[in-house]
């Protein structure tokens, strides 16, 4: 999954909180609260970008090796497409 591009799905509402963000999404009406990395990585994902686009933008803020990294966004991004709020950018 690291070099697909994904983006957030349509129809979906974020506020930001304290500490993350919450997302709302439209057509189903569930909400989704993020901690603050995880509402970091959504905010990255305004624009379509891939696994490893996403850890060349939050390394230098995370003290995590690159392994890891790619690791953990990837687990969040299966989760995400799972929960249809994100999708895969077509060519």
């Amino acid at each position: 999954m690291s070099e697909i591009r994904v983006r957030r799905a349509p129809d979906l509402i974020t506020a930001p909180l304290d500490d993350g963000a919450m997302i709302m999404d439209i057509a189903s009406g569930n909400f989704l609260e993020l901690n603050r990395t995880a509402a970091r990585v959504w905010e990255l994902l305004d624009t379509p970008n891939t696994v490893s686009g996403l850890c060349a933008l939050v390394l230098d803020r995370y003290h995590v090796t690159p392994e890891l990294c790619a690791a953990q966004i990837e687990a969040w991004m299966a989760d995400m497409r799972e929960r249809k709020l994100i999708v895969v950018e077509q060519d």
